[in-house]
């Protein structure tokens, strides 16, 4: 009975009639809620929780309807390291920091370096945005970081895990 009623207030089209209820309710509506959070991969057990059952399922509403074009949490197993991004981002930050040098000492090189490093900040969002992924957020803000991942590289490239790897020749 509880998981039913807990799925119609997250899942129903019409907004329920939040002030009638209750905030304090047994613990089996409160494992119902979890549950289904969990089910719906809007939670992780880090997650906290506060004693309000009308402010928690409105919370896993909310996220719910936010995240739903989002991919699952799973996928920030496939994603690169911390490490990796960091090294990338220090890549790409030496690269530009090369690119400024060359473009201030070879005056004839300068419309080619500014070119170059404008090329270069699409790759370095994309990687520092990557690296947010091992931050200790909500489960919730990973999945809004893979979608925009995702939406940055495409789709059949954040399938297959081809990352942007920037190359660039001195």
């Amino acid at each position: 009975m509880e998981y039913a009623v807990v799925l119609l207030l997250v899942l129903s089209p019409v907004e329920p009639p939040w002030q009638c209820i209750p905030r304090q309710v047994s613990p089996q509506w409160w494992k119902a809620l979890k549950d289904t959070a969990k089910a719906m991969d809007l939670v992780d057990a880090k997650t906290p929780w506060i004693q309000n059952f009308r402010s928690e399922a409105r919370w896993v509403r909310s996220k719910r309807i936010l995240v739903r074009y989002c991919p699952p949490s799973s996928d920030i197993a496939r994603m690169p390291g911390s490490e990796e991004c960091a090294v990338m981002i220090k890549l790409i930050d030496g690269t530009m920091k090369w690119l400024d040098r060359v473009g201030e000492t070879r005056l004839h090189h300068y419309d080619e370096t500014v070119l170059l490093r404008k090329q270069l900040i699409p790759y370095q969002e994309w990687w520092e945005v990557a690296r947010s992924l091992h931050y200790d957020v909500a489960l919730t803000d990973k999945r809004e970081v893979l979608k925009k991942l995702r939406d940055t590289i495409g789709e059949e490239d954040y399938k297959q895990g081809n990352w942007p790897y920037p190359l660039v020749s001195p």
